[in-house]
């Protein structure tokens, strides 16, 4: 149960918008630890390879930055408050789980280049989840054997 799409998704809702956790610092705890949880007791970061959700995780790790060096530290003041205070040890702590999520899916990428078109769909099954993030080593989708190869050489010659 823990590991489903709608489950993640509610979770992916509170971040999606500073309105839902702003007034609630306690919110981006509960979603640090969740995904924590996961990445780190359940091993499955697969989860959050999707479009939607890396676009999320970007916006959030985006949120509040500004490009301009020049500009970085003015208006830049401390927690004015206790919850200011939360919000900002909270933010700074889901920042983190989101960036170790990201390099885990930038390191599969660079070992599996499809799975730039697999994160536009939900892995329908365990098995197939498991090909896509295995490079297609095993099952259908893994390479062919030499005489494959060599059938398709001749052919194409």
């Amino acid at each position: 149960m823990l590991l489903e799409y709608s489950v993640v998704d509610k979770y992916l809702y509170v971040i999606k918008d500073k309105r839902h956790y702003e007034s609630n610092p306690f919110l981006l705890k509960a979603c640090s630890a969740f995904f924590k949880r996961i990445v780190h007791q359940v091993k499955q970061t697969w989860i959050f390879f999707q479009l939607e959700t890396l676009s999320i995780f970007n916006n959030f790790l985006q949120a509040d930055q500004v490009n301009n060096k020049l500009m970085r530290n003015v208006n830049m003041t401390g927690a004015s408050s206790k919850q200011n205070a939360q919000l900002n040890y909270n933010t700074a702590e889901l920042k983190s789980i989101l960036k170790a999520i990201v390099l885990k899916f930038v390191q599969l990428l660079k070992r599996n280049k499809m799975l730039a078109v697999e994160i536009l769909f939900e892995f329908p099954s365990r098995e197939i989840k498991d090909q896509i993030l295995n490079n297609y080593e095993h099952g259908e989708g893994g390479p062919r054997p030499a005489e494959d190869k060599a059938e398709r050489v001749d052919l194409a010659e």
